[in-house]
């Protein structure tokens, strides 16, 4: 986050972006989709961020409690999902997140990323609404 901010703050967005883009988009997707994936992702990186908001979001980030104690009070069933091509965060990683939460389960989606539900829409939908019927199901 710290190299990002620093990104932002000497460049623009576009090259924040494509610093960031390769750490969160599973291979697989960039090899697939390629320049037009990029580009389109990019358009609605550019359309939903101003400098500001990404300024703000990134420096709050760094500021966040890093206590792990938060967590563990959170009740609700929750969901790690994360691709097994997540490098920021991890296959191992995320089931040790996913440990943190009284009720947390890790899900590892194939041929994804640090953001699943770009890589496979389908898949993640059908994950969560999986994690949904089991959840509701043990009210």
């Amino acid at each position: 986050q710290r190299a990002w901010l620093r990104t932002l703050n000497s460049h623009d967005i576009p090259v924040l972006f494509s610093h960031m883009y390769p750490e969160f988009v599973s291979t697989e997707m960039i090899d697939e989709y390629g320049v037009p994936g990029y580009l389109g992702l990019r358009e609605s990186f550019l359309a939903m961020s101003t400098p500001e908001e990404l300024n703000n979001g990134l420096t709050l980030a760094q500021q966040g409690d890093p206590s792990s104690e938060l967590l563990t009070r959170i009740q609700a069933p929750t969901l790690i999902a994360l691709g097994d091509d997540d490098i920021l965060l991890g296959p191992t990683a995320g089931h040790e997140l996913a440990e943190l939460f009284p009720n947390g389960r890790c899900a590892i989606m194939p041929k994804a990323g640090h953001v699943p539900f770009l890589d496979d829409p389908e898949g993640f939908q059908e994950l969560v609404r999986k994690f949904i019927d089991e959840a509701e199901a043990n009210v």
